[in-house]
């Protein structure tokens, strides 16, 4: 059986910046995916997002999900990564150009700070560790280091160790520092 490969420009520039092989466009193809599809859907795992188009998206507001429904939709690859979101508040307006940026350096995206979030990550954690850090790298820490024992103790008292390093800063002793709560906004 015979197929048809054959891309425009447009279907061929979105298949490059998908990460889409000429390999796995000929499969999708022989399994009877349409061009759209075959080329505007993403890998499984999608290779390393191109920086600069990965610094686009964040400025704009725009998540990988909502920048693939957008291809996937017709839109074009200008349109996809630059046309603001409607609703009034980005899903980015509580972090800071400064912290886009960071994420940017860190090879992280959106669905990366909330996945984090969702883990009880803190703000910060969420922001500065680069992609592939140990969480528990982090709880070396030249001052005031931590053990697994002591974090469970901290998040028992429903606190961070963000939390427990500043209290340390303050004076409170290791233990005092501890099972000192994470002080509520209000």
């Amino acid at each position: 059986m015979k197929y048809d490969y054959s891309l425009t420009e447009k279907q061929d520039e979105i298949r490059q910046l998908n990460g889409i092989s000429q390999a796995v466009f000929k499969s999708r193809i022989r399994k009877k995916w349409s061009k759209q599809r075959a080329v505007s859907r993403p890998l499984a795992k999608p290779k390393r997002m191109d920086r600069q188009l990965k610094q686009t998206l964040m400025r704009h507001g725009i998540t990988m999900r909502m920048y693939h429904q957008r291809l996937q939709n017709d839109w074009s690859f200008q349109d996809a990564m630059t046309v603001e979101p409607k609703r009034n508040s980005t899903i980015f307006s509580k972090l800071t150009h400064n912290q886009i940026q960071i994420m940017i350096e860190n090879d992280l995206t959106y669905e990366d700070y909330q996945s984090r979030r969702n883990n009880d990550w803190t703000h910060e954690e969420a922001i500065f560790t680069p992609r592939n850090v140990v969480r528990f790298d982090l709880y070396e820490h030249e001052l005031y280091p931590l053990t697994l024992e002591d974090i469970y103790t901290i998040f028992e008292h429903h606190s961070t160790i963000d939390t427990y390093r500043m209290n340390r800063a303050l004076g409170y002793t290791h233990d005092e520092a501890l099972i000192k709560p994470k002080r509520k906004n209000t």
